[in-house]
């Protein structure tokens, strides 16, 4: 018996995140059609998570931000993996979230509890990679009509270790976890140097933790004391502990989303009038304003990971970008504005100008003419030949 507890306390308890960036608007529309795909979530486990992930969310961003409702938690459901050879090792299903942004961007979560086993990061990998045989990502993105225009995934990992605590199991495994980070295929290994700068950039503030980040998967790893623990303490452990990191990163894909749907929408309304730019752009300043606010709110805890995560995701230069795109449509605004004020301008010349020399043409052919008929053609015929003579003088200088 003390050997079977030794070999459980030698394993780990996994646990996976898939998250699916969506291109939004995602509307009710939507949200029904992912519901069908899928079979009905417990009630009692989908109130639990979401609870323990509010009251997270809530310590870690503030009461202001849980206030403003910037984003919404539902509930979609949960689907069936397809068995592998590993079946006995993988997880059975994916309970299915969907993350809604005021916008309209959305993300959508597949969470999945694996039993407890030993470290193997070559074959997490081939689960995790969209292009594997043997991928639990595409699995549920070909269960998942929804997913097929989504971006390429954000993986995310918890790891509880019963047997060894966080620095003898990054000695032994560091390395493995790298390749996990970016899902690496290759036989040829990383440099040492650039395993030990990985694993120097830990998030985790905690002791008994560590948390890493790359371009394609985060994870966060835990030690408990006590050896071989019973898996539902091993999941508690797990999940109160990833939590913060966990959402942290979510927010962060979120507003890049955000950022993402900006940039096409003034791509899209590039050429609008003038009242639609400015609506646009009044739009998206109140956005980024909020988006400044979410960053302005980043504690001791968070902002490291915020600021390297926004550079590893390639926020900032989204970002940038809807700047500098911005900046365009304030230049066009004011071009728009002023080739308004010119046309204007030119139509108001033009008939008044027109209008005056009727008026002396009609003073002049009253004089000269006593048929009434004979006056008016007079006073049409100056005002129509000033108007276009007029018009072709100044239409090449306005042009």
């Amino acid at each position: 018996m003390k050997t079977d507890e030794a070999n459980d306390g030698d394993k780990v308890l996994p646990g996976f995140v898939i998250l699916f960036a969506v291109p939004g608007p995602v509307g009710q529309g939507d949200i029904s059609e992912i519901r069908e795909e899928t079979k009905p979530l417990p009630e009692e486990q989908a109130r639990e998570r979401l609870k323990a992930l509010e009251e997270v969310e809530l310590r870690l961003f503030g009461e202001e931000f849980h206030k403003a409702e910037r984003t919404s938690r539902i509930v979609i459901g949960r689907m069936e993996l397809a068995a592998t050879e590993y079946s006995d090792l993988q997880p059975t299903h994916a309970d299915v979230y969907l993350v809604l942004h005021k916008t309209g961007a959305a993300i959508l979560e597949a969470w999945m509890e694996a039993p407890k086993q030993e470290y193997n990061a070559d074959l997490w990998i081939k689960w995790l990679r969209s292009d594997s045989m043997e991928g639990i990502t595409g699995s549920i993105r070909k269960g998942l009509r929804f997913l097929s225009g989504a971006y390429d995934p954000y993986c995310f990992i918890t790891i509880v270790t019963a047997n060894e605590n966080i620095e003898s199991f990054l000695r032994s495994h560091g390395a493995d976890i790298v390749r996990l980070m970016y899902l690496d295929v290759s036989p040829m290994p990383f440099k040492d140097d650039f395993v030990s700068d990985e694993l120097e950039r830990d998030f985790c503030l905690r002791k008994g933790g560590a948390s890493y980040m790359s371009i394609s998967l985060a994870v966060h790893i835990k030690e408990i004391e006590g050896g071989s623990v019973a898996n539902e303490l091993l999941q508690d452990v797990r999940a109160r502990s990833a939590i913060p990191f966990f959402l942290t990163v979510e927010l962060l894909l979120l507003e890049r989303e955000v950022l993402r749907d900006y940039y096409d929408l003034l791509a899209i309304n590039a050429f609008g009038s003038v009242s639609d730019l400015v609506g646009l752009k009044e739009n998206i300043l109140n956005g980024l304003e909020e988006y400044y606010g979410v960053i302005a709110r980043a504690n001791q805890f968070s902002a490291p990971l915020r600021e390297y995560g926004e550079k590893m995701l390639g926020i900032n230069d989204i970002y940038e970008s809807v700047v500098d795109r911005l900046d365009a449509i304030t230049f066009d605004i004011t071009m728009l504005y002023q080739r308004s004020n010119n046309v204007l301008t030119f139509l108001l010349t033009v008939l008044l100008s027109a209008l005056e020399a009727g008026f002396i043409a009609s003073s002049i052919a009253l004089y000269y003419i006593n048929d009434l008929f004979g006056v008016m053609f007079w006073t049409i015929l100056a005002a129509v030949v000033t108007a276009v003579a007029l018009s072709m003088v100044l239409y090449k200088r306005i042009r």
